[in-house]
């Protein structure tokens, strides 16, 4: 409804013309008030940042406890028990994608793998709904919902070469391949790199981190387990 009351306000020559496409729809909305506008965004950003900190970090140390990823990123530390090394990387790798300090291109590069991977997202949860009829789901959608999320990841991944390609998409592509070429040697043949057990010993000691054990794995489970019996009462 946003995108559309944008559409109605302002022809398509303010659209593409303005720098910031809500405060100009701001002026001619609400006037004088339209001064709200830049702070309500920051807020919404500042608070969508803050949840994307947690969950990104906890993407890479479940990643790690599959063996995705190497095994540090799946350590807590010993005291306030989070997956500190997963963060401190995950803050490391946003630091270096701000340096060349192009904002426009760093959001064509994320947005596009963003969308990609949210396609192969849907891809699963189409499959996973055929293979898995019978599995425990906490909650259960409409079939169609994943069908439509997907036609629009498929717009929004190959739309970009079609109208404007720009070189970001060809780095992102590229870190895909280069994901896919590291994840069949050391994921799907399970080789390792010589001298991993003395970083990771030495990563453990800096960070002052320790695997997660049985224990807490089988709590984790109980937990969610109890959450699910929870919200079917």
């Amino acid at each position: 409804m946003v995108n559309v009351s944008y559409l109605a306000l302002m022809t398509k020559e303010e659209f593409l013309s303005s720098y910031a496409v809500a405060f100009t729809w701001g002026g001619k909305a609400i006037g004088s008030a339209a001064i709200l506008i830049p702070i309500i965004v920051a807020s919404s950003v500042y608070g969508s940042t803050h949840g994307s900190v947690y969950v990104s970090g906890r993407i890479l140390f479940a990643a790690g406890r599959e063996g995705h990823m190497p095994e540090s990123f799946s350590y807590i530390h010993i005291r306030n028990q989070i997956p500190m090394f997963s963060l401190i990387i995950n803050i490391g790798i946003s630091c270096i994608l701000l340096i060349p300090s192009n904002i426009g291109a760093l959001l064509n590069f994320i947005g596009f793998l963003s969308w990609f991977f949210y396609g192969l997202g849907m891809i699963n949860i189409i499959i996973l709904r055929f293979k898995m009829k019978d599995a425990p789901r906490v909650f259960k959608v409409p079939l169609i919902i994943p069908v439509l999320v997907l036609l629009c990841c498929i717009y929004l991944v190959v739309s970009p070469f079609i109208q404007n390609p720009r070189v970001e998409f060809l780095y992102a592509l590229g870190l895909i391949l280069a994901g896919v070429i590291v994840w069949i040697p050391f994921v799907y043949f399970k080789l390792s790199i010589p001298g991993m057990d003395y970083l990771t010993y030495f990563v453990q000691c800096l960070f002052e981190i320790e695997p997660t054990t049985e224990e807490d794995n089988i709590l984790e489970r109980l937990r969610t387990e109890g959450n699910q019996a929870e919200s079917k009462k």
